[in-house]
């Protein structure tokens, strides 16, 4: 489902559990995980990114390039859930047992984003992804 995304990818946040995925479940260990994420990640090309962690947070372990991001991104906007995912800039989420709300962190699509000077006009054209905020 694709709400299982919104709160990983626009808001980074770890509070909400994992999305459901083929390639993430509570059965593999991390490290097995980061192995895949970085044998993919060579397999794209990203010859000077090494992932320290499942979530991008800052680490001083995890290294990459705005080469290797931009590969990155490139590659995960053929994906459409992806794609729709990134490009929304506020999201709220209702179930039996909580509430979640995001913003996206990417100024870039207007609105709150993580300015704390409010709301923010969009950039004409903007259709999401990283902008350097971890």
């Amino acid at each position: 489902m694709i709400a299982d995304y919104f709160g990983h990818i626009i808001d980074k946040n770890t509070d909400v559990p994992p999305p459901k995925s083929p390639y993430f479940n509570e059965n593999l260990p991390v490290r097995h995980f980061l192995k895949e994420m970085n044998a993919q990640a060579a397999k794209l090309g990203m010859m000077n990114t090494l992932f320290d962690t499942p979530h991008g947070l800052a680490n001083p372990n995890s290294l990459s390039t705005a080469h290797d991001i931009a590969l990155l991104s490139y590659h995960c906007m053929q994906n459409d859930q992806f794609k729709q995912v990134v490009k929304t800039p506020y999201y709220f989420m209702e179930t039996p047992l909580q509430q979640y709300e995001w913003f996206n962190t990417n100024r870039l699509l207007g609105g709150a984003g993580d300015s704390e000077d409010g709301p923010v006009e969009a950039f004409k054209g903007t259709i999401g992804c990283k902008t350097g905020i971890t």
